[in-house]
């Protein structure tokens, strides 16, 4: 039986990390540069963000970013930074906006979801020197992927999604990933009495290979079953890895999957 494997392990033994580096400022300030201030950071699945006007917030690092979908279903990402006195304009990790603006709480600043733009301050008249076109938020850039958000801080960073994973994105084609929003809510068992009874097991093993014989599932999960076609094996004792596990991988047959450890 052959199968594809993935080698990950040191070929000689070498040093640990410094313990520095775990709470060492100067060190976190470089990751941070270097790290999460220049590359596609996930956010959510889009189904978090359904129906106009629903939000995402995530801190990196010291930055918060606020995700909006807007009255046009477009997805748009800003700095959570009131251009006025830098107060977060959402301070709850998701929801609704209850304004069609974005309302800063500290002295009512507007701000459009289409683009940002400054709609309205507080002040019952601006200096003659303030242009409002000058005070829109800070947009950042966004890219939805098969459902997926990613934000990133660099402005000048460029999509590619061949550069988002630490293996090939073509990897993933078979699973998916636009309607993983119906796995929500999941448990390894609906009896919390009963942890030997696969129940979503099931579902989940007819997700990946719909020829798998399984008892009779009504768990909504499993109509996505027809959503896959599993990776082609030659013959019988054939078989190719679809998923590694830390101690175990789970190979695809030709009529089957098994968990090999």
């Amino acid at each position: 039986m052959s199968s594809e494997i993935v080698e990950n392990a040191l070929s000689e033994s070498v040093k640990s990390l410094p313990a520095s580096w775990y709470y060492d400022l100067n060190f976190y300030q470089t990751e941070l540069n270097s790290i999460w201030y220049r590359n596609w950071i996930y956010v959510c699945h889009s189904s978090a963000l359904e129906s106009q006007r629903s939000f995402y917030t995530i801190k990196i690092g010291t930055q918060s970013v606020i995700v909006v979908r807007d009255r046009n279903n477009k997805l748009r990402a800003y700095y959570n930074t009131c251009r006025h006195r830098g107060s977060a304009i959402c301070d709850k990790n998701k929801g609704i906006l209850k304004t069609p603006v974005l309302l800063c709480p500290y002295h009512q600043w507007s701000y459009a979801m289409e683009d940002g733009r400054l709609v309205k301050t507080s002040s019952f008249k601006n200096s003659d020197n303030f242009k409002k076109e000058d005070y829109g938020l800070f947009k950042v850039k966004l890219q939805e992927w098969r459902g997926c958000i990613f934000i990133n801080l660099n402005e000048e960073a460029e999509w590619d999604v061949e550069n988002l994973f630490h293996r090939s994105a073509s990897e993933l084609e078979r699973f998916p990933i636009e309607d993983w929003d119906q796995l929500k809510g999941l448990s390894w068992d609906q009896n919390p009495n009963n942890r030997d009874s696969p129940t979503e097991a099931n579902c989940v093993m007819r997700l990946l290979n719909p020829q798998i014989k399984t008892r009779e599932d009504p768990h909504p999960l499993v109509r996505l079953s027809q959503l896959l076609v599993p990776p082609k094996c030659e013959n019988e004792d054939d078989s190719r890895t679809l998923h590694e596990f830390p101690s175990s991988r789970l190979l695809v047959h030709q009529n089957a999957v098994t968990l090999a450890h």
